[in-house]
């Protein structure tokens, strides 16, 4: 299951609701039955108002998530609503609107949208057998999930097959290694930040490799270093501190958008929704003073909803323009056919805003959903970034639980650019390649993307 971002306007899910759906016949409740997206591998099932969903590949088929249909989709009040059991014993909410030619789009709340689905008259057979829970059946789920899904191998400079035949030994014989062992030794050589495996005895997130990895340490001591030398007054916070607003010298804000994860309440819902609201509130108190600058600052920006960096966005032109297109992964057995492209607008905000000048910083931390941010902003004029490459982990992260119970996470979406270029591995560029959180700078107690981007409001 996909927990975060996905594929139709956000505006749409206020106007679309299942009414009319497809040619069924009249009273018919057209969302009841079975679904099944095109890509993703995710097969929905409604029966009454119970909700389940399958993870299938070729092959495997198992079911990982239930919950409950909550609105119909008939009602005034919008679309069909799903409630879904997410791990760690969340709730997830997820909207059900129409698409052409009678199909649906099941979207998860934080995505961008969600992928086409298709009447199925039936579950493939493998969904009514039970799947072996071995380890070595696991591994090769895994590669099978990966094979199908995995957008990103063309740019990876790895022989996925070698590497899965030398990993797969490890586990067939009287001594088997341990699993998670040989699946980080799997994983690592792709260096993807959305590739994961989380289980009982480990959990493991791909990197790119650093010369220089920033630890946490220097993250901390490089907040105080802006604190204490740049900032001319105190920080405000939002949404759980993840939204930080100062001033700096010559009345221009400071921004640090630290992350764009959801609000989560006492019921356990990840609630994206109420955390866009809380964003827009905030916006407002930002934008509502004036300024002459911006800085924005998505240096320690790991991830989150689209939806935030999209909100941002519009707070900061008087036109519409495009933001990305996203395109996903579709053929099992090519690698190379991508569809269902969906692009993302930027649409301006009739709220308080600003559209003078505005740098934003970036770096290797700037992942997932603070990319996602900057590759938006790059289509504004009158923005500049500094900084250095960000991560490269764009698309959102495809989750499927193996027959053994651990948990793999791979990207199986593409971002392109207006001008359609991508940046999904090397990561996008600045405009103004500075240094970021080195060594060196925070030896001599100075920020430089931050230095670099204040002599712009000069010139």
């Amino acid at each position: 299951m996909q927990y975060r971002r996905s594929l139709l306007s956000p505006l749409l899910l206020a106007t679309l609701a299942l009414s009319g759906c497809g040619e069924e016949t009249e009273g018919a409740d057209p969302l009841q039955g079975l679904w099944r997206s095109e890509g993703y591998g995710w097969i929905y099932a409604v029966e009454g108002d119970a909700v389940r969903v399958y993870e299938v590949t070729s092959s495997t088929c198992g079911q990982v998530v239930s919950g409950a249909l909550v609105a119909t989709g008939r009602e005034a009040t919008g679309p069909a609503r799903i409630d879904l059991e997410v791990p760690g014993g969340f709730v997830l909410g997820m909207s059900v609107v129409q698409g052409p030619a009678g199909t649906l789009h099941f979207v998860p709340d934080g995505l961008v949208a969600g992928p086409p689905a298709q009447r199925i008259d039936a579950l493939p057979p493998a969904c009514e057998a039970e799947a072996p829970s071995d380890d070595l059946t696991a591994f090769d789920t895994l590669d099978e999930w990966l094979s199908e899904h995995y957008a990103l191998f063309e740019a990876r400079d790895v022989d996925w097959d070698e590497l899965v035949a030398q990993q797969r030994a490890r586990l067939v014989g009287q001594t088997p290694e341990p699993f998670f062992d040989v699946v980080v030794d799997l994983l690592a050589p792709l260096q993807d930040a959305h590739v994961s495996i989380v289980g009982p005895t480990g959990a493991f997130e791909g990197r790119r490799e650093e010369a220089e990895p920033v630890t946490d340490q220097m993250l901390a001591q490089a907040q105080e270093i802006i604190s204490s030398r740049y900032l001319v007054s105190m920080r405000e916070t939002w949404l759980d501190g993840q939204i930080e607003r100062a001033w700096l010298p010559g009345e221009v804000a400071y921004v640090a958008a630290h992350g764009f994860g959801p609000l989560v309440d006492a019921d356990g819902r990840l609630d994206y929704l109420a955390g866009v609201d809380a964003l827009e509130t905030a916006l407002d108190r930002i934008f509502e003073a004036p300024m002459n600058g911006l800085v924005l600052d998505l240096r320690t920006n790991g991830g989150g909803s689209d939806l935030y960096g999209l909100a941002i966005a519009a707070r900061l032109t008087r036109e519409p323009y495009l933001a990305y297109t996203i395109e996903a992964r579709l053929d099992p057995n090519d690698r190379s056919v991508f569809g269902n492209d969906v692009p993302v607008m930027v649409l301006p905000s009739d709220r308080p805003g600003f559209d003078g000048p505005v740098a934003v910083l970036i770096g290797r931390d700037t992942v997932s959903a603070g990319e996602t941010a900057a590759l938006a902003l790059r289509g504004r004029p009158g923005i500049t970034s500094y900084g250095e490459r960000t991560q490269g982990a764009f698309s959102s992260v495809l989750n499927h639980f193996l027959p053994n119970g651990w948990l793999l996470g791979l990207p199986n979406e593409r971002y392109v650019s207006a001008d359609e270029a991508r940046f999904d591995v090397v990561g996008l560029p600045p405009d103004v390649p500075t240094s970021v959180f080195s060594a060196e700078d925070i030896a001599a107690e100075r920020d430089a993307a931050l230095d670099r981007a204040l002599l712009g409001f000069d010139t």
